[in-house]
């Protein structure tokens, strides 16, 4: 299947991003989540500016994947692999979202 071409709206903003249709509900499902703790950091810090709250929400967001790996044991090399490539995922998103942003 070809790539689809997909809007992401977080934080008041739209990032075009091309993904595998196999990929769509995820894409979807983390927007949701970084929508979710977006909406808790903006009640916790009103009037902050939404890279700020970005920031901390990648942060949060970055401690629960360390701490969900580490209270597991992971002997199977496919659990491992998994991590690895959402941990390339994320990098991608990142510097998406950087490039987003510096525009």
């Amino acid at each position: 299947m070809p790539p689809l071409q997909k809007q992401v709206n977080i934080g008041n903003r739209s990032y075009p991003l091309t993904i595998d249709s196999s990929e769509e509900q995820k894409v979807k499902s983390a927007q949701a989540l970084i929508d979710e703790k977006l909406f808790v950091y903006e009640g916790r810090y009103p009037g902050r500016d939404y890279q700020d709250l970005l920031a901390m929400t990648s942060l949060q967001l970055a401690l629960e994947m360390q701490y969900s790996g580490s209270n597991k044991k992971e002997s199977d090399s496919a659990s491992i692999q998994m991590n690895e490539e959402s941990i390339q995922r994320l990098k991608l998103l990142d510097q998406k979202l950087n490039e987003a942003l510096s525009i």
